[in-house]
């Protein structure tokens, strides 16, 4: 679905100061309990662009994404940089990891690619269930309500 796109993802996102946003979404983990150290699991991760600063940030990222094309380019990058962390290809609305997380994220519009009600209700779902109790959820949409 997204092998052409994947190509051309980073050209089209070269306008986001993926740095700046990892501060805030960093900043917005730590004020909710969510330190350095602890495992953070971003959905829709695409090709690592904020993946990957958060890791520099000292979070145990995972990346989830659909796309196993945009996967293997964010598995390119982090090897680049010398980070070594899981890369996953999996439907965010049946997340489902092999250990709980400290917090799940859905960053860069996410959850705008969840077309229904249902897939974002089986979304919410399957992140709490991801997640350790008390753990966080951090998502943003640009879809007016």
């Amino acid at each position: 679905m997204y092998t052409s796109f994947a190509e051309v993802y980073d050209q089209l996102m070269d306008n986001v100061n993926y740095e700046r946003w990892a501060d805030f979404y960093a900043d917005m983990l730590h004020a909710n309990g969510v330190g350095v150290g602890e495992k953070v699991c971003e959905c829709a991760c695409g090709t690592g662009g904020l993946t990957l600063p958060l890791v520099r940030r000292g979070f145990q990222m995972t990346g989830v994404d659909l796309s196993q094309e945009m996967l293997w380019i964010a598995a390119q990058k982090a090897r680049k940089q010398g980070i070594g962390l899981p890369f996953i290809q999996q439907d965010m609305r049946k997340l489902h990891l092999h250990r709980q997380m400290d917090a799940v994220l859905a960053t860069c519009d996410g959850v705008n690619y969840l077309l229904t009600d249902e897939d974002v209700c089986a979304f919410f779902r399957a992140a709490y269930a991801a997640m350790r109790p008390g753990g966080v959820l951090i998502f943003d949409i640009s879809t007016p309500w």
